[in-house]
């Protein structure tokens, strides 16, 4: 918390993110924390952005890779069936884009993934080889996740611009299609936090999340 700006002194003073964390069912809980640390983190952000987000929703190789060679990369075909991404999958479109040579890296990020209730993960097994695999959990995310997502975009005080909604983090860590995003925000207009949109953009019906947090927990998506 500290190192990202939310108490310097050793000490929190509770904000509308807090009340949330504290407040949320688990599953919930670690989906807006792990929001929360994409957001700092450029990483974690690019992982889901350029490499789960392309395999898993648009059913493509991510960038700068042939279908044969990821294929191959990735375990040999073995997860194309099955529908999931090794480590070694991402490791090496991490080494080949961003210079990372250290899979362990990527491997931290597909990890704190599936801790924050994103991805899963199983082994599976062709004759001697045994590998583990990532694929999406499934189901939309809290809609805590989705306010929190607006009420941080920055640029446009008291507004949301549905286009950089529907191509920001939220979409690619999530791992929605757009059709999720504007059931979400229905959700959200349901619940006050938003106006109808006009235009393409929502207007927040609060002026902070601070004072949206109770209107999110009263009445939250299942």
């Amino acid at each position: 918390m500290t190192r990202l700006g939310l108490g310097r002194r050793r000490w929190v003073r509770p904000s509308g993110l807090h009340r949330l964390l504290d407040s949320l069912p688990e599953r919930a809980g670690r989906q807006l924390w792990t929001y929360v640390v994409a957001t700092h983190e450029p990483m974690l952000a690019a992982v889901a952005r350029e490499v789960l987000y392309p395999y898993f929703v648009e059913c493509r190789t991510p960038k700068g890779f042939a279908a044969e060679e990821f294929s191959s990369i990735n375990a040999n075909g073995l997860f194309e069936v099955a529908g999931a991404l090794t480590r070694a999958a991402a490791a090496a479109y991490a080494e080949r884009r961003w210079g990372i040579v250290d899979p362990a890296a990527t491997g931290r990020a597909l990890r704190l993934l599936r801790k924050g209730g994103i991805l899963a993960a199983t082994w599976l097994s062709r004759s001697s080889a045994r590998c583990l695999g990532y694929f999406p959990v499934g189901g939309l995310p809290d809609l805590a996740c989705l306010g929190y997502a607006m009420f941080s975009m920055s640029g446009y005080a008291g507004h949301v611009r549905l286009d950089r909604l529907r191509a920001g983090l939220f979409v690619h860590l999530f791992l929605l299609r757009p059709v999720a995003v504007d059931f979400l925000l229905e959700q959200a207009i349901d619940v006050g936090l938003v106006d109808g949109p006009r235009g393409g953009v929502a207007a927040l019906r609060f002026g902070s999340l601070d004072e949206a947090a109770d209107a999110i927990l009263d009445r939250r998506t299942g």
